[in-house]
């Protein structure tokens, strides 16, 4: 992303992880309103837990942010990437595929790959207009072999296809609030952020799960992200006012737990998941055979027991002495700064050989 950036001609200063970048953007626009309503101050004086919703074209990510004076942590995270903007666009696509079929005598526009990209793009833009909607129209000339396709639907009907969608984007909710340790009681607020957050439907049902305490809508929940990041650019160079005081330190968590494969392939984990960063976390090793060469350690992210079950991060290997298994000493140091990327450091204590590696991407 570093890299990307000086591409461009622009300087990374921070990392921001999506939920952060989105609270500072509510922060923002919240510090706007507290000279018309003074009682936003108390929230400065107050653990302040909020729940970022971010439904977007690929999947649904929930988050739990912490806001305490001068500190911000993502509590927890879940992302689903079976649920997403584009879920909602497959249940239009669905139903009007089916609609065609049945006007046109069993016309299949599965055949034509340019009828059905026509019609994708005609379902998303009818799932945006039932945002504001109540009816929404599909007019697409010569869709398939000459033939024009005119469908309506209701939002009510949409609401009734997508059904099992939208209720399931509670679940990841509720999965994100186990990995915190809290209820829905204890969330000040939830942040719908992301084009899908503008479905009527999934709004009621986030809604109801909170009971209607809390929500908050942005009037561009697809640049609020952006906005946080430009706002945080902003501060860092100065040009907020009061941007010292007004504006909590970010702080970003691991997003899983890492650890290296040992013996039976399991895993030993160094950093939790959800630690703050910057971390460093220092382990020691030994050989379990006589006379190793060297020493082979393979870095894994996730949280099962096994390492094949996770995701294989890189590898390292550090030579050492010769010696009776058990007798080497090698010490791995684990660190993560504050922009996320990784760097592990593995050195033999009798022979002080070391070798590093750095991954510079997590996800």
């Amino acid at each position: 992303m570093k890299n990307a950036a000086i591409r461009v001609g622009c300087t990374a200063q921070r990392i921001l992880a999506e939920p952060i970048a989105v609270v500072i953007a509510h922060l923002h626009q919240e510090s706007q309103s507290t000279s018309a309503n003074p009682d936003l101050d108390i929230w400065k004086k107050k653990t302040r837990n909020l729940l970022v919703f971010d439904l977007g074209g690929g999947g649904l990510n929930v988050a739990v942010v912490s806001v305490h004076h001068d500190l911000m942590e993502i509590v927890a995270h879940h992302h689903d990437d079976s649920l997403g903007g584009e879920g909602f666009d497959n249940v239009l696509v669905k139903h009007f595929e089916a609609d065609f079929k049945r006007k046109f005598r069993g016309a299949d526009l599965n055949t034509n790959k340019r009828a059905m990209a026509r019609l994708r793009g005609a379902s998303e833009r009818v799932k945006k207009n039932l945002s504001t909607m109540q009816q929404a129209t599909v007019e697409l000339d010569g869709l398939y072999e000459g033939m024009d396709f005119n469908s309506s639907i209701t939002r009510a009907r949409f609401e009734d296809l997508a059904y099992d969608l939208t209720k399931a984007c509670i679940t990841p909710v509720v999965k994100c609030l186990e990995q915190a340790s809290m209820n829905k009681k204890e969330i000040h607020q939830v942040l719908l952020v992301g084009g899908g957050s503008r479905i009527p439907a999934v709004q009621n049902v986030v809604s109801q799960f909170f009971e209607g305490n809390g929500l908050i809508k942005f009037t561009n929940p697809e640049e609020c992200v952006a906005m946080g990041a430009c706002i945080e650019a902003e501060t860092l160079e100065g040009n907020v006012a009061n941007a010292k005081t007004d504006y909590p330190h970010k702080v970003k968590a691991a997003p899983h737990t890492l650890g290296v494969e040992i013996v039976d392939g399991k895993i030993a984990a160094i950093i939790p998941k959800n630690s703050i960063l910057p971390v460093r976390k220092v382990i020691e090793f030994s050989t379990s055979q006589d006379n190793q060469a060297a020493v082979f350690l393979q870095v894994y992210e996730g949280e099962d027991d096994l390492a094949k079950n996770n995701r294989l991060l890189g590898k390292l290997s550090v030579g050492i002495e010769p010696a009776k298994a058990g007798e080497p000493k090698i010490k791995v140091i684990f660190t993560i700064n504050a922009d996320g990327v990784l760097e592990i450091v593995a050195e033999d204590k009798n022979s002080g050989k070391s070798e590093t590696l750095l991954i510079q991407k997590q996800t």
